[in-house]
């Protein structure tokens, strides 16, 4: 279900990686004598994850959606196969229970993610 989007992720990590390693402030890091290693965990990383996280979190539904059919392939009774019954079935209330529970999980999912992104990056801040 996920594979996709890890592909999404680690391609975004590493564009953003190369793009972070090119700035000055990293440079700098560099001539005052720090490690690579360090230059890397301390300075770079930080600020080149950020953007993969966020990504990450909208990606989020495609998982979901990816869950229901898998959940129907295997015939798992999770939320998944409940919420297919309930389209195919025309059992509006369910199907809208099922939405309603979806939607709010993508929402606290995006909140998450917003908020790790702000701790991490000192650029944003909460206000």
């Amino acid at each position: 279900m996920t594979l996709i989007q890890l592909v999404v992720i680690t391609r975004q990590t590493r564009s953003n990686m190369f793009e972070v390693l090119e700035q000055n402030y990293i440079n700098t890091a560099r001539v005052k004598g720090c490690s690579e290693r360090d230059v890397i965990k301390k300075h770079a990383f930080k600020n080149a994850v950020a953007p993969a996280i966020i990504v990450s979190s909208m990606g989020f539904p495609v998982v979901l959606g990816a869950m229901i059919a898998v959940e129907k392939i295997y015939n798992w009774g999770v939320m998944g196969v409940l919420f297919y019954d309930a389209v195919t079935g025309t059992d509006y209330p369910v199907v809208i229970a099922c939405i309603y529970v979806f939607a709010v999980v993508v929402v606290i999912t995006n909140l998450i993610a917003d908020v790790v992104v702000a701790m991490l990056d000192p650029r944003i801040r909460l206000q």
